[in-house]
């Protein structure tokens, strides 16, 4: 897609024609404004005269400023020469027509049309020069308008010198606070550290310690279990004795109890055939016989 060019955009081909027109005008005589006017009707309007005047005085005139006072000068000693050119002209036209005899009548039409000339030269140089004054003016009112602006402007970075020199002065602050806060970080990660490995050694120490009871509690559980396993074996060997014990006992008590029984049918029997004093101690003697073997079974 073919992109649109800007016609109305000052090139170098038309600032370079720009100022050969103003110098061309100046060096001839005329003004800048006529140069603005040809410029205008060479580029169909796009340009305007005033545009075009406005561009001069504040921007291609410094570009060229030493030719612009050349041809300011070519062109102030062209007017003087048209001007004593056309007076000359006069005074020969009212001596030829003293030579040859013309009527007073033809001579002062002929006077008068050269004054007139001259009268009409001198106000074109007037509205030259009118023209010159409007342009400073302009230029002065410009001035002051730019200066007016100047001011302002002054006034702005003023401010903003202002605000850059508060923020500048906030940036510091924060920067220390920064540094501080830095500075608390490194001695507080230090204390950290520090305490880390205090706490590390305290681990390790604790750590030593319960390795040590851990493998003392080991120790303990194995001799435990081997000092359980002794009792549990002395135990049943107890326990074995015991029983054998018991069945002896039960043994010598069902003894006993026949042996009892025995005693006491043959003193019962004896009885019958002793007399009662002597029954009685034969049943005396009867019980202590048999709280004898009681306590020797026992």
């Amino acid at each position: 897609m073919s992109q649109s060019v800007d016609k109305t955009k000052w090139t170098l081909e038309k600032t370079e024609r720009f100022k050969r027109l103003v110098l061309r005008h100046v060096s001839n005589g005329g003004s800048v404004t006529d140069a603005c006017e040809q410029f205008e009707y060479e580029t169909q309007g796009l340009h305007k005269k005033y545009a075009n005047r406005l561009k001069w005085i504040f921007l291609f005139r410094f570009q060229c400023k030493q030719e612009y006072y050349r041809a300011r000068a070519i062109g102030s000693k062209v007017k003087m020469l048209q001007l004593d050119g056309q007076e000359e002209m006069a005074v020969d036209k009212v001596n030829a027509n003293n030579n040859t005899n013309i009527s007073e009548d033809d001579l002062s039409f002929k006077v008068v049309s050269a004054i007139q000339e001259l009268l009409e030269d001198r106000q074109h140089v007037m509205n030259l020069s009118q023209n010159y004054r409007e342009q400073f003016e302009l230029a002065e009112k410009v001035i002051e308008e730019l200066q007016e602006e100047r001011k302002l402007s002054e006034l702005r970075v003023g401010k903003k010198e202002k605000e850059i020199e508060k923020l500048q002065q906030l940036a510091r602050d924060k920067q220390f606070k920064i540094d501080q806060l830095g500075t608390d970080y490194d001695k507080l990660r230090a204390s950290t550290v520090k305490e880390s490995d205090k706490l590390h050694l305290q681990l390790k120490a604790e750590q030593l310690k319960y390795d040590q009871v851990n493998n003392e509690m080991i120790q303990l559980r194995s001799n435990s279990s081997k000092e359980v396993e002794r009792l549990e074996s002395h135990i049943k060997l107890k326990q074995l004795e015991y029983d054998q014990l018991a069945a002896n006992y039960n043994r010598l008590s069902a003894d006993n109890e026949k042996l009892t029984k025995s005693i006491t049918e043959f003193t019962r029997q004896l009885t019958n055939f002793l007399p009662t004093e002597s029954t009685s101690a034969t049943h005396e003697s009867t019980e202590v016989s048999n709280s004898n073997l009681v306590e020797i079974h026992r």
